[in-house]
């Protein structure tokens, strides 16, 4: 009789594994200059525009990209700084899971607000990066002029709702690389998102997946749905 662990493994197995590619390869044609060191993580900032700050923070499996036509419009009026949270976009996949939690993340943002010169500035959660974002606000109000939340996820959200799957590591990264990371589920997640589908686009696919499918992506996946929301 075959147990049902062996039996989910070899399906798994049976679907292939989606090849990653080497962090410093995604990130051979950007631009030094949008590559902020912070905290010692390599973080992925853009800034366009004139007049008071707007900081994006994205959902989690997306990234600055996500909000690159709302970047176009905010930056005729705004100076518009949209950032990679640790683990997602072109922002390198640090290996410790402290690194993933909400207090982690929103230091980061501190950290590159005080990079950029930025004393105080606007901030917009979205999803992931909302629960990030009202984390922050909440222990650092001083930096921030007000706070948009766009469909965002609770504070303590996604620990309460993953952590059991957080327990079953080697099986949640290994179900990461070869069913969330597929290029057709990632194509799938967009259309369910899209209320209209012509907007889901090849190349709009391959934007998101190419920013998906990097070394380390499925442990900081599996990191920052687990990683504890409390302070270090």
């Amino acid at each position: 009789m075959i147990r049902r662990p062996f039996l989910f493994v070899s399906l798994l197995l049976a679907g292939g594994c989606v090849s990653l590619v080497p962090y410093e390869r995604l990130i051979a044609e950007v631009p030094p200059e949008r590559l902020l060191s912070i905290d010692g993580v390599r973080v992925y900032v853009e800034d366009r525009g004139v007049g008071e700050p707007v900081l994006l923070v994205h959902g989690f499996g997306g990234s600055s990209y996500s909000w690159r036509d709302v970047v176009q419009e905010l930056a005729t009026d705004f100076r518009v700084v949209a950032v990679d949270l640790a683990g997602f976009g072109l922002t390198e996949r640090p290996r410790r899971k402290r690194d993933y939690s909400r207090f982690a993340q929103g230091e980061r943002l501190i950290g590159v607000l005080d990079a950029l010169g930025i004393e105080r500035t606007h901030l917009v959660g979205h999803s992931y990066g909302g629960s990030v974002s009202v984390a922050l606000a909440v222990r650092r109000p001083e930096r921030f002029l007000s706070l948009t939340l766009v469909n965002s996820a609770a504070p303590d959200y996604p620990q309460l709702r993953r952590s059991r799957w957080s327990a079953l590591r080697p099986l949640t990264q290994l179900f990461v690389r070869v069913r969330s990371l597929r290029r057709a589920n990632v194509e799938e997640g967009l259309r369910r998102s899209a209320a209209d589908d012509s907007i889901v686009t090849d190349e709009l696919v391959d934007e998101y997946w190419r920013r998906l499918t990097v070394e380390g992506s499925p442990r900081a996946f599996l990191h920052a749905a687990a990683a504890s929301t409390r302070s270090p």
